[in-house]
């Protein structure tokens, strides 16, 4: 009995721990300049509120499950991937329906180079490796590649970069 007390006790702290994590609510720029930034010191079930603005950046979900939304919608709020040489926002490591992206203008994207097809793909947004994220109210704009100039998807193939 008395070897089971300390296993119980540390149980019972985990879930009470565990418990009472709560999901952060993160505004971008006021608590993080940038949006990658943002995305990288979230944890699954945080949201990221992004303000009116262009920005240029390219964008990972990292596999996270975390809302990145728009405070004042697709027109007013930009990621602008013209300097990048990539997928504006990728999926790329098995995210769900839980990682979601809306209100955005997603623009001047080139695409991920994709060493099994030889081109580059999906100039705003590229999903692969069983990714599933929920994609709403954006606007996708100027983006061009070889082939999915706005989205592609595929249940196998990453993306390698630049």
């Amino acid at each position: 009995m008395n070897t089971l007390l300390p296993f119980i006790t540390i149980c019972f702290v985990s879930i009470l721990i565990q418990g009472s994590v709560s999901a952060a609510t993160i505004h971008i720029p006021s608590d993080l300049p940038g949006i990658q930034e943002s995305i990288d010191a979230t944890s699954h079930g945080d949201t990221l509120i992004v303000s009116a603005g262009v920005y240029n950046e390219y964008l990972d979900f990292r596999g996270k499950s975390i809302v990145l939304i728009s405070e004042s919608g697709p027109e007013n709020t930009i990621i602008d991937g013209s300097s990048h040489g990539h997928s504006i926002v990728s999926f790329t490591s098995g995210e769900g329906p839980g990682a979601v992206l809306s209100g955005f203008t997603l623009r001047n994207g080139n695409g991920t180079f994709i060493y099994e097809d030889r081109k580059r793909l999906g100039g705003a947004i590229l999903c692969s490796d069983g990714s599933s994220p929920t994609i709403s109210g954006n606007i996708l704009a100027d983006n061009s590649t070889e082939s999915g100039g706005a989205i592609a998807c595929s249940l196998g193939w990453k993306g390698s970069g630049g």
